[in-house]
């Protein structure tokens, strides 16, 4: 009786002692759960109104507003609305960057010289480069004329306005190959495939888009 006493005592304290272990190991750990990272400045509604571009690329802005609005509507506890101001607790203002040309703003590849038709040889990239930069600025509780302030200047300055919770840029850049394959319709299997050229752009944006998104939510996350 007392050896099966004993017995069970010393598998009492092991367990005891692999509870303490347990809980030391895990010390170093912080479970955090994914919410409202902007509640704690009393900010549970948002409007994202359409991206400014300002950028030498045509029909960008639809691609990273969509994005940001979809990366915001994964936090529980955040009402995001498109679109003019809603009268919410806060706006997320974007503007959209590049170089001043197209050619510095879209890179080109190494490419090959061709021929289509009777017409003379020409040189055709094969690929290009996109580089954009979206600055996306969250303001609490602004006026109509606190946007127009902000959009207007665009400065470092203006963006140390106390109602300012976060400002950030976000560079985003991107390469694909164009379709340089000889041929002489403009629109079939030649070279001159614009259609096909244009969709793998539209696709690379979207992407970008995405990343700048993403890296957002990061930005949230380490910020807050």
């Amino acid at each position: 009786m007392v050896k099966v006493v004993k017995k069970i005592l010393l598998i009492t304290s092991m367990f005891a002692i692999f509870i303490v272990f347990a809980a030391v190991g895990c010390s170093g750990y912080r479970f955090r759960t994914i919410d409202n990272p902007f509640g704690q400045y009393g900010i549970k509604s948002i409007t994202i109104p359409m991206f400014q571009n300002r950028s030498s690329i045509p029909n960008v802005s639809g691609y990273f507003t969509r994005e940001l609005i979809n990366s915001l509507l994964r936090y529980p506890g955040l009402k995001v609305y498109s679109g003019e101001w809603h009268k919410t607790d806060a706006v997320l203002l974007g503007i959209i960057t590049s170089a001043p040309y197209v050619r510095q703003a879209m890179g080109s590849g190494a490419g090959r010289e061709i021929q289509v038709g009777n017409r003379k040889k020409f040189y055709v990239s094969g690929g290009a480069g996109i580089s954009l930069t979206v600055t996306l600025t969250l303001i609490k509780d602004p006026s109509h004329k606190d946007l127009e302030y902000f959009l207007s200047t665009f400065s470092k300055y203006s963006f140390k306005h106390p109602s300012v919770i976060l400002s950030q840029s976000i560079p985003v850049s991107a390469t694909y190959s164009n379709a340089t394959a000889a041929g002489t319709e403009s629109d079939g299997t030649g070279v001159l495939n614009f259609t096909n050229n244009k969709g793998q752009e539209n696709y690379v944006i979207q992407n970008m888009a995405k990343t700048a998104a993403d890296n957002f939510r990061e930005i949230v996350l380490y910020a807050f």
